[in-house]
């Protein structure tokens, strides 16, 4: 992995492993300062190395190496359960509020639940979740548990002690799936718990439940793959007729994962093969490298 930011000073390389030590920098915004000395005790237990080369002025690279056997067959149903694919119209309209400071994070949720029909709206902060809350009146809330000004559980104890006609569902993320903060948030108010990154299928699940609705699903993608299948390459895509080859390539590019699933049910129906191998790149958010796979197809 490598990036092209501010790079690490040489005498600070071998700090930047230590627990609970973070650069300060103008980057720096959040964390505890775990994130690579866990990342490196992970590696080990795997009988591994990491490294990190960087230069002043120009980014830093970071690299490890396994010995990992190599699977002779891919996990049953591996990424290829049904996709979501809609709402029944009478139970659209349903209003969502997402609460982050990550404005990808909140991009990506947006870009997921507005084609299914949600009306939503976007907050930065917790004051502003306050201020939505009221003004939009949400029928759930997604909150980040760690957000600026106020912080997700005294947002969620707000919102509890509003005298509000309707009190909506409360779905906390969290970077942690440690059971204390589970309880912490719980007993807050939230109705339910997700840890980060997000599963899609699990978020369905829970909106289901609390907001007493139920999607419409295609039928799941069932490939005949072989055993240690190659990467994609460009040639592999170039089977694909011209107007799927650029539906899909929009949809990567766009990091919608909705549309990309729905061309995909499309695929799957010619190739089977081939649409169950790019579903696990669209399930693992590789948008880029498939982007550059379709493009260079062309």
């Amino acid at each position: 992995m490598s990036d092209s930011g501010i790079g690490i000073a040489p005498e600070k390389l071998e700090q930047i492993f230590d627990p609970f030590v973070q650069l300060v920098t103008h980057a720096t915004t959040a964390g505890t300062g775990l994130g690579l000395s866990l990342s490196r005790e992970y590696v080990r237990l795997l009988g591994g190395e990491i490294s990190v080369d960087s230069t002043p002025g120009k980014g830093s690279a970071f690299r490890f190496c396994l010995n990992l056997a190599l699977a002779e067959m891919p996990v049953a149903n591996q990424a290829l359960s049904t996709t979501v694919t809609g709402l029944p119209v009478t139970q659209q309209g349903k209003r969502i509020l997402i609460v982050d400071d990550d404005p990808h994070s909140r991009l990506l949720l947006c870009q997921l639940l507005q084609p299914l029909g949600f009306i939503v709206a976007q907050a930065q902060d917790g004051f502003a979740a306050i201020e939505q809350n009221t003004q939009f009146a949400p029928d759930l809330i997604i909150l980040d548990r760690l957000l600026p000004k106020l912080d997700g559980m005294a947002v969620i104890r707000q919102v509890r002690q509003h005298q509000q006609a309707n009190q909506p569902q409360i779905v906390v993320l969290t970077g942690s799936a440690m059971d204390e903060q589970r309880k912490e948030v719980l007993e807050a108010g939230a109705n339910e718990f997700l840890s980060k990154p997000m599963e899609e299928s699990k978020l369905f699940s829970i909106l289901e439940r609390l907001l007493h609705i139920e999607f419409s699903r295609s039928a799941p993608i069932v490939p005949a793959l072989k055993p240690a299948q190659t990467e994609l390459q460009p040639a592999d895509l170039r089977i694909l007729r011209s107007e799927l080859r650029m539906a899909l390539r929009n949809g990567a590019g766009e990091m919608n994962q909705l549309k990309l699933k729905q061309d995909l049910v499309l695929l799957a129906s010619e190739h089977a093969a081939l649409a169950a191998r790019i579903l696990v790149m669209v399930e693992n958010f590789r948008y880029r490298e498939l982007w550059n796979l379709l493009e260079e197809s062309i």
